[in-house]
C-alpha cells in the first residue's frame, strides 16, 4: 500500500494542484477538511494544500474512503473517469469478498495505464506506476492489501506484533502467542483433562513437567476439601495487563 498510497497518489495529487486552477485546488483542500472522520482513525485531514506533510496513512484514507467523490467534484470529467479506473483497480485489490472479483481486474489497469500520458505527460509513467502491474500478481499469492498491509491498525501483522513483548526473538513470541490464541478460540470453557491434557499448544514451548506439578497440587486440594472434578466444567481465565 506505500507504493500506491505515498508512492503513485501522492505524485497524482502533484499533477492536480498543476492543473487545477489555484482557487479549485483551494475549494478541494477546504472541502477535504470539512470532513469528519470517525473516531476510530484518531486524527482528521490536513488541508490538501498542506499534503507535502502527510504521513502515508493520510494519503490511504483519501484515496480509499474519499477519492472518488473528490474527483467527480473538482477534477475535468474526463480526468475524473480516467482517475477512478485507478481507483476501482486498487479497492477491489485493497480488499475483495471472493477471489473471482479479482478475474479482468488488470483491464482496469490497463486502460489508466495506456492512458496516462494524454493526462499527464510522458514521465508520468515512472516506476512506480509500472510496478503496479504486479501488483494482482501479489494479492494472488499473499491475499488482499489490507491483510498485509504495514497499517497496523488494519494488518494481520500490526495485530500479531501487539502480542509481543520488545523486540526481541519476534518470531518466536509470536509462535507461542498464537498458539496461545488458537488453543483458546477453540471452545469457551474447558474441563479439568482439557487443562493438563488436550492442551493445543506446540509442546517445545511447554515445561511438562511444571503441568505435572500443577496437576498434583490441584488433585491433592481437592481431596483435603472433599471436592469431586469429575465430570466437572472449569472455565479458564486469562488476565492480560
Amino acid at each position: 500500500m506505500h507504493l500506491v498510497c505515498s508512492g503513485h497518489f501522492k505524485t497524482l495529487i502533484t499533477y492536480w494542484e498543476r492543473i487545477l486552477l489555484p482557487g479549485v485546488f483551494d475549494q478541494g483542500s477546504n472541502y477535504l477538511i470539512s470532513i469528519i472522520l470517525p473516531h476510530s482513525f484518531k486524527y482528521q485531514f490536513m488541508p490538501l494544500i498542506q499534503y507535502h506533510q502527510w504521513k502515508t496513512k493520510m494519503f490511504r484514507d483519501f484515496l480509499l474512503y474519499v477519492s472518488p467523490i473528490f474527483v467527480s467534484l473538482f477534477l475535468p470529467d474526463s480526468l475524473a473517469l480516467h482517475f477512478l479506473h485507478y481507483f476501482v483497480y486498487i479497492r477491489t485489490l485493497y480488499f475483495y469478498d471472493h477471489v473471482t472479483e479479482l478475474d479482468g481486474i488488470e483491464n482496469l489497469f490497463n486502460y489508466y495505464y495506456e492512458r496516462i500520458t494524454d493526462y499527464y505527460g510522458k514521465k508520468s509513467q515512472l516506476c512506480t506506476l509500472h510496478l503496479h502491474l504486479h501488483l494482482k500478481d501479489q494479492v494472488l499469492k499473499h491475499g488482499a492489501l489490507v491483510f498485509t498491509s504495514c497499517f497496523a491498525r488494519e494488518s494481520y501483522i500490526g495485530q500479531s506484533v501487539k502480542w509481543c513483548l520488545g523486540r526481541k526473538y519476534i518470531l518466536e513470541q509470536f509462535i507461542t502467542w498464537y498458539s496461545v490464541d488458537r488453543s483458546l478460540a477453540l471452545k469457551n470453557s474447558m474441563k479439568l483433562n482439557d487443562i493438563f491434557y488436550v492442551e493445543k499448544f506446540i509442546g517445545n514451548y511447554i515445561n511438562m513437567l511444571l503441568i505435572q506439578n500443577y496437576q498434583d497440587k490441584l488433585n491433592l486440594c481437592s481431596i483435603k476439601k472433599k471436592m469431586n472434578l469429575t465430570g466437572s466444567n472449569f472455565f479458564l481465565v486469562i488476565v492480560v495487563d
